[in-house]
């Protein structure tokens, strides 16, 4: 990272951080529904060989809650440990919309105004109050789109896998981010190269596949 994003990006996560972490084991106060919900779930993976998807509350692609998993080994199983993916995926997306607006407009102020703007969205630091999985999906939707951006840019292949290596992430998560991947696959294919085209693909379906495999045999009862 060069020393001229260092300050912008300094102030971008302080304020982003700020409005999302201000009084946050107090607003809101109580968890909600859905979050006891999503507590359970991510510790009945524990122990269980890898589950692409469950049953429990309607139904649930996982990768989002072996995450809290993951937090609840570390910190404990607490409200805090339940909600920080979200924040801190907040928090991330206002980073990486910063480096997206930059590469595009090449220009820092208008970088750190677009960061300042995404963070301060009531939707969004709403959300990563919460341990909704809103915001990790943004997160991993605004990383396949950064190095969408430097693929396209920069013609390097580790950024068009980096690309595909999300889209396919973004696919275990909500139904928004079954499709993402038609968007960095829509700039691919206007490239015509079906080498390109090819990799993007395969590296896609490798890491979607536990999700389609369970789906063969068992329907998505969400939907």
């Amino acid at each position: 990272m060069k020393s001229k994003h260092l300050a912008p990006l300094l102030l971008l996560t302080f304020i982003s951080s700020f409005l999302i972490f201000f009084k946050f084991d107090q607003i809101p106060a109580q968890l909600a529904f859905d979050e006891i919900e999503f507590a359970k779930i991510a510790t009945a993976l524990d122990g269980r060989p890898y589950a692409p998807y469950v049953t429990t509350a309607y139904g649930h692609s996982t990768l989002y809650f072996y995450v809290i998993l993951f937090f609840f080994k570390l910190l404990g199983v607490s409200s805090l440990a339940l909600r920080l993916p979200a924040a801190l995926s907040a928090i991330a997306s206002c980073v990486l919309f910063y480096f997206i607006v930059q590469k595009l407009f090449k220009n820092n102020a208008v970088a750190f105004t677009a960061g300042v703007i995404l963070a301060t969205q009531r939707w969004f630091y709403s959300f990563a109050r919460f341990s909704f999985e809103t915001t990790f999906l943004t997160m991993l939707e605004l990383s396949g789109i950064l190095s969408l951006v430097l693929f396209l840019q920069k013609k390097q292949m580790r950024y068009l896998i980096a690309t595909a290596l999300f889209a396919g992430l973004a696919y275990h998560s909500y139904y928004p981010g079954r499709i993402f991947f038609l968007l960095p696959l829509g700039f691919i294919l206007a490239k015509r190269n079906f080498r390109h085209i090819g990799i993007f693909l395969v590296v896609f379906g490798i890491v979607i596949s536990p999700l389609l495999m369970y789906f063969r045999t068992n329907p998505d009862i969400r939907i």
